[in-house]
């Protein structure tokens, strides 16, 4: 299973904003040295509330990070790949150019009417996360008894409209949008316990529950501390293992990856 190293290089993401500006280099090595095989590099945060920077202001943000990881990487010889989490065309493309493996993308082309054009014409994955509307309406409550079928379907529906934009099946991935649109506990844990419904578009399964709002409830709390949210991202992402997914997303490499390694030994 894939593991997603986040690494926010924005100033007010929900849990780590300002965390990664002074040495995000440095961060991500950290994360691969703890086991993560993918980092994935933002700098448009979808906290709700969030406003849209610009789109200068977003590559300014990701591209000096992306080129000096890429650099690091190729002169290690690691075999990491690295993902750009954008809404933004531009900023894809530009990181398309200098051979980012994957466009993690929230809005799944809703927001950039021409991110579809830029992903078919290139050869990279598109990883595309269920919510309502693009981001103006990314954490709008959706209704829990029919949330699975809902999702599900919702995502197959989008995964048809990327193939008729000549986007080829096996590039695309899917994540059910854990925690967008989806605040509380009883709206995420159909989905968490159901990805076999999931399997059935013929995609694969990101999970990306990491320090998620919904993690206090699970709990019963009204609202945890990261380090107890990174326990239960954990086991969230233990949960998805057993279930095949193909990877997880999480702030905390360190302690998804102890507790896979703890149960694999077992």
């Amino acid at each position: 299973m894939e593991i997603i190293g986040i690494l926010n290089v924005t100033p007010d993401s929900f849990s780590d904003g300002g965390k990664h500006l002074k040495n995000p280099i440095k961060d991500a090595l950290k994360m691969i040295k703890d086991g993560a095989t993918i980092i994935d590099i933002g700098g448009q945060t979808t906290k709700p509330g969030a406003e849209i920077i610009t789109t200068n202001t977003e590559l300014s943000r990701v591209i000096p990070v992306l080129r000096k990881l890429k650099e690091v990487i190729g002169s290690k010889k690691m075999d990491v790949k690295i993902s750009i989490d954008t809404m933004n065309s531009t900023v894809a493309l530009e990181s398309i150019k200098l051979g980012v493996d994957f466009i993690n993308d929230v809005s799944m082309g809703k927001y950039d009417k021409n991110m579809l054009g830029v992903v078919s014409q290139n050869n990279v994955k598109y990883i595309i996360s269920h919510s309502i509307n693009p981001m103006d309406h990314l954490h709008d409550v959706i209704n829990k008894n029919t949330i699975l079928n809902n999702v599900v379907s919702e995502l197959n529906e989008r995964v048809e409209q990327l193939i008729k934009n000549k986007i080829c099946k096996n590039k695309i991935i899917i994540d059910p949008g854990i925690g967008f649109s989806k605040p509380t506990w009883d709206l995420n844990w159909p989905l968490l316990v159901n990805l076999n419904e999931f399997k059935k578009i013929g995609c694969p399964i990101l999970i990306g529950a990491s320090r998620k709002r919904f993690l206090s409830s699970m709990c019963g709390e009204d609202n945890i501390n990261w380090r107890k949210k990174d326990k239960a991202t954990a086991i969230i992402s233990l949960l998805s293992f057993l279930q095949n997914a193909w990877g997880v997303r999480v702030h905390d490499v360190k302690t998804t990856v102890s507790l896979l390694k703890k149960f694999n030994e077992n």
